[in-house]
């Protein structure tokens, strides 16, 4: 994280609500998010870079027919989110169902260095996994 990007995460997080604020500010996610997040990055989560040099965000996208689920999360990852659920048409390109319209729903995280030790602890579950089926 540069100087510069590192001053605007502090001036942007300093305008936002007191509990906001101070989940923002913590230097790990709270460990109910940990447990959560890894189960999202076996499931339908993933993260992003939106550009080489910046942080890692969480994007999570499901089918409207998981919206109470999808809600559920949003709701416990909320602190770090800047923007509303948002929902998108899809058209299916597979062959059969050409032309089919599906609606998901997906949020996305701000940026947080904290993922990166989250990321580090996932890849060390999927080895230990990878191990054991040996």
């Amino acid at each position: 994280m540069t100087n510069l990007t590192l001053k605007r995460y502090i001036l942007k997080t300093l305008k936002l609500d007191n509990y906001k604020r101070d989940y923002r500010l913590i230097t790990r996610l709270p460990k109910y998010l940990n447990d959560t997040l890894i189960g999202l990055l076996f499931s339908d989560g993933g993260l992003q870079k939106s550009t080489n040099r910046s942080n890692v965000r969480l994007i999570v996208t499901m089918s409207m027919n998981s919206y109470l689920y999808i809600f559920h999360l949003y709701n416990l990852f909320e602190p770090y989110i800047d923007t509303y659920l948002k929902t998108l048409d899809i058209k299916s390109s597979n062959p059969v169902e050409l032309g089919k319209k599906y609606i998901t729903v997906r949020y996305k995280t701000i940026s947080m260095s904290q993922y990166y030790i989250i990321i580090i602890f996932f890849i060390k579950k999927i080895l230990l996994i990878k191990n054991m089926r040996k």
